[in-house]
């Protein structure tokens, strides 16, 4: 089979390699479409230093697919079967050992290695293969292109957040530098979106107070990919009202100081948000089902596999709702 397989000089090259074996617990998946990440040149390049194993290896978290084997002590799905399949692998066990990865693109824990190693290739592949616990079998494939399922891992991500910040009904700010990112956000819904566009000549707590009206904040999402300052975590948090939360789910290349003193008066909560909970992709396929989540508003580019290169490019310069897909099949 084909798959992209990244070089000890950290290159990519569309080659054939030898296909995936079932292991206990497991399946083959037929990869139909996998989304790209906008940092996945700086994985790529070395540049953020994801211990994704040593080259060379087949990145790709996540993949919507359709299963062609499974092991024989699996039950809960079959060969046919469209599924999502969630990168977090792991034991998931209730004594204290952490050793999940995302499966084709990192493990950070020592544990985490062994768990690595069996489950060493990810999704930039025709097939792959992962644990059946991971999948999660989506009924009504047809509601949507496999390019706009494979957003799911975006949402999934979103969707723990959320949980761990317990977010109720209410308006919702979106802070952004792009202004035209921040309207298609609007467009989602009108009523409850409220656009705040950042600028480095403003102090952004004065920014967002006017924004909020003076009002203060139940819960701050922080989901900034690798930012190079504290500023915007710590205004959100300057703006929380008592019993307050701050979410932290972005990644961020420099210290966090943490006004102490205000943390403590005020009673607020910090929280660590990282990946979703098991349960969260099924949540999300019947949220889509149902139609209560819609993924019109999206834009998805598919991209063949031997246009990797082209692929992760783009997806770099992708911004809110722009989304680049591998297409490994077509």
């Amino acid at each position: 089979m084909r798959a992209v397989v990244l070089q000890s000089d950290r290159t990519l090259i569309v080659k054939q390699v030898p296909s995936p074996q079932l292991l206990p617990g497991s399946a083959i998946v037929e990869v139909l479409a996998v989304q790209v990440a906008n940092f996945a040149t700086d994985v790529i390049s070395g540049a953020l230093k994801y211990p994704h194993g040593q080259p060379p290896v087949v990145l790709g978290p996540s993949a919507v697919g359709k299963v062609l084997h499974v092991a024989e002590d699996v039950r809960d799905v079959h060969p046919g079967d469209i599924v999502y399949c969630d990168p977090m692998v792991g034991s998931h066990s209730n004594n204290g050992r952490h050793d999940c990865i995302l499966q084709g693109w990192s493990a950070h824990e020592p544990d985490s290695l062994e768990t690595q190693e069996k489950y060493r290739n990810g999704a930039f592949a025709e097939r792959f293969v992962t644990p059946a616990a991971c999948l999660t079998i989506i009924r009504k494939p047809e509601l949507h292109s496999m390019a706009q399922w494979a957003t799911l891992i975006y949402f999934s991500v979103a969707h723990g957040a959320i949980l761990r910040g317990e977010i109720k009904a209410g308006q919702v700010l979106a802070m952004g530098r792009n202004t035209a990112a921040l309207s298609r956000l609007v467009v989602l819904d009108p009523a409850r979106v409220v656009p705040v566009v950042l600028r480095p000549d403003e102090a952004l707590l004065t920014v967002l107070k006017v924004a909020l009206k003076q009002h203060e904040v139940d819960v701050a999402l922080d989901i900034v990919g690798h930012a190079d300052t504290p500023n915007i975590a710590l205004a959100c948090l300057n703006c929380l009202k008592r019993n307050g939360i701050l979410v932290l789910d972005g990644s961020m290349d420099c210290p966090l100081p943490i006004p102490y003193g205000w943390v403590v008066r005020k009673n607020l909560e910090i929280r660590g948000a990282y990946m979703s909970s098991r349960s969260t992709p099924q949540t999300l396929v019947q949220l889509v089902e149902s139609k209560v989540l819609n993924f019109d508003q999206l834009e998805v580019k598919g991209f063949p596999l031997d246009t990797i290169t082209e692929c992760v490019k783009q997806a770099r310069m992708a911004s809110a709702l722009q989304f680049m897909v591998l297409e490994p099949n077509k």
